[in-house]
Parts: C-alpha cells; sequence; structure tokens
C-alpha cells in the first residue's frame, strides 16, 4: 500500500516573478518513507517567459516491473519481456531552464533538461536467457548510475488565415555512468509536425490535415532462434506522413479522404523499425447524430 502527503505554496513577488515549492512524503508498506522536495521559479518580461526547476523524485517498482510476463510483439523468435522481483526504488534529480515566447498567432518554446537517476528501473534489452522451446526472456534491472540530458523545442504558429502549423523536435541522450556507455536501444530524436487548415462556405465545410512524425537512429540485440547467435539490428532513422482531406455538408454529413504513409516507406530492417504496410489510401463516409 502507499500513502502519500504533499503540500505546495505558491509566491507571486510583483508582477514579474513566480515562485511555486513544494514537497511530497510518499510511504510504501514495503520501502518505507521517502521526501522529494520541488521548486520553480518563472521571470516574465515583454513576450518572454523565463523559467528555472528543480526536484527530486522517488518511483517504486510497479507490479508489472517486478511480477507481470508480456511477449514482446516483434517477428523473429518468440521473445518475452518479464518482471524482475528484487527491484529497488528509483530516486532522481531533475533539473530544466527554458524560454518561452508567445505573442497573437505565435508560441515559440526551448528547454533543456538534466536528469541524475539512481537505480533507475528500466527494460533491459540488451542481455537476455534462453528458455525451452527457444524463447528469448528479457528482464527489468535497477542501473546504478543514469544521466539524461536532453533540448525540446516547439512552434505553434498561425501561417496564414484558418492554418495553424504546429512542430515539435526532441533531443536527448542518456547515459550510462557505471558501464560508460550511451543507451543505443532508445531514439535520440523525434519530431512531430502538423499543419491544419480549415474553411467553411455557406453548407460546405472542408478541413485539411497533414502529419508527420519522424524518428531517430536506435540499436537492438537479438539472437537467431536457430543458430542462437546474437547480431545487432541497427534501425535507421525513418519518417510517416499521412494527410486527410475531410469535406461535411450541413454539418452532419461528411466525406473523409486520405492517405497514410504518404511516401511509401518501407521497413528494411524487417518490421522491427516500424510496422507500416507502406502507403494506404482510405475513404470513409460519416453522419454526425
Amino acid at each position: 500500500s502507499d500513502y502519500i502527503i504533499f503540500a505546495q505554496e505558491d509566491i507571486q513577488l510583483g508582477q514579474k516573478v513566480n515562485i511555486t515549492g513544494g514537497f511530497r512524503a510518499h510511504n510504501n508498506s514495503q520501502y518505507g518513507w521517502h521526501f522529494t522536495p520541488q521548486v520553480s521559479a518563472m521571470y516574465t518580461i515583454w513576450h518572454f517567459a523565463f523559467r528555472g526547476n528543480f526536484g527530486m523524485g522517488y518511483k517504486t517498482p510497479s507490479m508489472k516491473e517486478k511480477y507481470m510476463s508480456f511477449k514482446i510483439p516483434a517477428p523473429g523468435p518468440p521473445m518475452y519481456l518479464v518482471g524482475y522481483e528484487d527491484l529497488e526504488p528509483e530516486t532522481s534529480q531533475y533539473s530544466s531552464l527554458s524560454m518561452e515566447y508567445t505573442r497573437s498567432g505565435v508560441s515559440f518554446s526551448v528547454s533543456a533538461f538534466h536528469n541524475d537517476i539512481s537505480k533507475m528501473i528500466s527494460e533491459n534489452l540488451d542481455e537476455f536467457s534462453v528458455k525451452p522451446g527457444g524463447i528469448l526472456e528479457y528482464a527489468y534491472r535497477n542501473y546504478d548510475h543514469v544521466t539524461v540530458r536532453g533540448i525540446d523545442i516547439l512552434l505553434k504558429t498561425k501561417v496564414v488565415r484558418n492554418l495553424l502549423f504546429t512542430g515539435s523536435v526532441s533531443f536527448s541522450k542518456k547515459y550510462d555512468q557505471v558501464e560508460n556507455k550511451i543507451f543505443d536501444n532508445v531514439r535520440n530524436f523525434s519530431g512531430k509536425f502538423n499543419a491544419d487548415y480549415r474553411m467553411n462556405k455557406g453548407v460546405y465545410g472542408l478541413n485539411l490535415n497533414l502529419q508527420g512524425n519522424l524518428y531517430g537512429k536506435k540499436s537492438l540485440n537479438l539472437m537467431d532462434d536457430v543458430t542462437h547467435q546474437t547480431s545487432t539490428v541497427k534501425l535507421d532513422p525513418f519518417s510517416l506522413w499521412k494527410f486527410t482531406s475531410t469535406h461535411t455538408f450541413h454539418s452532419n454529413y461528411f466525406v473523409k479522404v486520405g492517405v497514410d504513409n504518404i511516401f511509401d516507406f518501407r521497413d528494411k530492417s524487417g518490421g522491427y523499425n516500424s510496422g507500416t504496410p507502406g502507403r494506404t489510401l482510405f475513404v470513409g463516409l460519416g453522419v454526425n447524430l
């Protein structure tokens, strides 16, 4: 069982400075009490807001991470991710700095963060054991000291009347300080883009939407189900784009036409990178009741 006590105070210093501080006390029946303070400050001037945050985190292992068995949906030999009963709680120290610019029709922000994690709970996808029937079994584990650093960038703007663009990119590095190596089984880059156009004229309404998702490279360590030889599969960066047009009549009847995976991306890794079958065209009819 868990018991949580928390308190927070918000302090406004003049019109430009705001400070928020608080703490959380977490009691777990198995691991006892743990105290985590947090503080953030914001300074605003003109159309800019500058923020700084510092906080300590605490996470106890979940039932899934300790006891459950999950089949990994991937091609090749059967693979399972199983819990580890002797997991310990993880603790962390998180800090970030950000700048935000907001004006009519435009919102832009840049945020840099640094997170030091002790006893981090995560899947160990670099090591596995072979069970009867050729089953590969991965497990959760504690990593003694992991550092995660990154930058997030977000832009939201009205390009022209009725056309809204939103884009975000994230860069990060996850580093094992004990093993002195970077985690290469996670993507260090990702991006999302969305352009949305809306127009209404009489009984007709039009919505055009373009979505894009970008994914950075990563690696997987796999074993051949016949030879039991271990190899590294390097997954290249890729992107998926989707266009949808929705035509509405009298506010109740609509026709939806679009194409998914516009550039017909085909996964050369054999399905480990993305499960998309290639370019897909779709048409839909509907009634709003």
